[in-house]
């Protein structure tokens, strides 16, 4: 029983060692309104080094309890522990939520330009959205009429083609009947052409053999 109860007190004190060891070292800061002094050794009596303003932060080399060896701005040191503490001095938590609170509302003032700018673009994309939709509806609207008449038009050219093609027909055998009145026609010509010179031929020759016979019969009678 007694064996367990040793066990149990330097279980206990071992616990404590580490976590005062571990407090021991680490980040420390000037405590609030204090300006203290940095020595060369760990008595009052030892030579002051330089000023340390509140605020500022000490990287803690060694805590012997009274005093503890720092280093602040490439200077070593030692400082009294109870100027010192781990917690952040006030006024660097006030500077500190200060600043978060600045940024925060610039970020929610960026935000709402952002929200209204977005809307602003919602509303003329919205717009858009609907004039392409009535657009779209219009065109379908065309379509199905175009197809609807597409038949129609199809007859249409259909009907053309066939008058075109008769048309085209007929025209030419309209030349051709053309063609022909005119060759029967300059035959026609001719034929007159030669009849009228084979009767004026016909009748010279008739008027020379009578005025020959005449010429003769006078010429016996006179004989």
């Amino acid at each position: 029983m007694r064996h367990n109860l040793r066990i149990l007190i330097l279980a206990t004190a071992l616990i404590l060692a580490t976590a005062a060891h571990a407090q021991s070292q680490g980040s420390y800061y000037v405590s609030d309104k204090f300006e203290i002094t940095l020595r060369s050794g760990p008595t009052l009596q030892h030579k002051i080094l330089r000023m340390v303003p509140t605020g500022s932060r000490l990287d803690v080399v060694q805590n012997d309890g009274e005093w503890a060896l720092v280093k602040w701005n490439e200077t070593e040191g030692y400082v009294q522990t109870r100027f010192i503490t781990t917690e952040l001095p006030k006024e660097i938590v006030i500077k500190t939520l200060q600043k978060r609170t600045e940024q925060l509302e610039q970020k929610t003032s960026q935000a709402s330009d952002q929200s209204g700018k977005l809307g602003s673009e919602n509303k003329e994309l919205k717009a858009a959205l609907e004039q392409t939709t009535s657009e779209l509806s219009r065109i379908q609207q065309e379509y199905a009429s175009l197809r609807s008449d597409a038949a129609g038009v199809l007859d249409l050219k259909k009907n053309y083609e066939e008058t075109h093609t008769k048309l085209e027909t007929m025209t030419s055998e309209a030349e051709q009947l053309k063609a022909m009145n005119k060759e029967l026609r300059s035959d026609a010509t001719l034929r007159w052409f030669m009849a009228g010179a084979g009767i004026v031929v016909f009748s010279w020759l008739v008027g020379f053999v009578l005025g020959r016979s005449g010429r003769k019969r006078k010429t016996m009678l006179y004989g």
